[in-house]
């Protein structure tokens, strides 16, 4: 047996073993909802991120992908990226973890491409959208809440509510997905949690790795509450969002 198919055999039996002992402890009350939704997010995260590091090949690419330059130019350059995949994109999964709103962001290339997501994509019925967004503050949930309104009738807009706090260091990624074929991943964390083998910043379209972030996604959405199924909205948890955050 190869290495990569025992290192591939450990992840898988870590990942599962994991998996029952979290769910084990939740159902006997040891873990509360919100520990155990991240203990199992951070283990299908730590699970890609290891299997990523393991694979030589995709390694000694992003290698070469990297430069000496600054990680605000990388931040750029993987925004960029993404901007031009979505040109074209039918079905996009798609993260907003941050506190700040994306089209303000300090970043140039982040405020484009949110603009062209919620102007241009969450606003064409033939796109397949499912977006999980944290919302930490007032200003946030106004933001999120206007793009609800704005395409309530657009049933292929699905929005669900992140209910992990990132003090939790789960999901330890941003991650987005266009067209089940590209993964973009970028490291949120920083100091000791980051994600070191992922540098600032992911761009892959291999299959196995697509396969893994998508899983990940996956996972993670349907642990999300739903904002907006189809033309159904939440409008009552918005509301208590409204009523117990802060202003910014």
């Amino acid at each position: 047996m190869e290495r990569s198919d025992l290192i591939e055999m450990l992840g898988i039996s870590i990942t599962i073993v994991g998996s029952l002992a979290v769910s084990i402890l939740g159902s006997l009350g040891v873990l509360s909802a919100d520990k155990s939704i991240t203990a199992l997010l951070g283990l299908l995260g730590a699970f890609a991120v290891y299997q990523l590091a393991s694979n030589n090949k995709l390694q000694r690419e992003f290698r070469k992908s990297r430069t000496s330059e600054s990680s605000e130019v990388l931040q750029k350059e993987w925004y960029v990226t993404l901007q031009k995949a979505i040109v074209n994109a039918e079905r996009l999964d798609i993260t907003s973890h941050k506190s700040d709103i994306p089209v303000t962001s300090g970043v140039e290339p982040k405020g484009e491409l949110w603009n062209q997501l919620v102007k241009k994509k969450m606003t064409n019925p033939a796109i397949s959208i499912r977006w999980i967004v944290r919302i930490s503050n007032r200003q946030k949930l106004e933001w999120v809440e206007t793009i609800i309104r704005d395409n309530k009738e657009n049933e292929n807009l699905s929005v669900n509510l992140s209910p992990v706090e990132l003090r939790y260091h789960a999901p330890p990624m941003s991650v987005q997905i266009v067209d089940r074929k590209t993964a973009f991943a970028f490291d949120l964390a920083e100091g000791e949690y980051a994600v070191s083998q992922m540098g600032k910043g992911l761009v892959s379209s291999d299959a196995g790795v697509v396969d893994y972030f998508q899983t990940y996604f996956d996972e993670y959405w349907r642990r999300t509450e739903p904002l907006k199924e189809g033309r159904k909205v939440n409008w009552e948890k918005l509301e208590d969002l409204r009523a117990h955050l802060p202003e910014s």
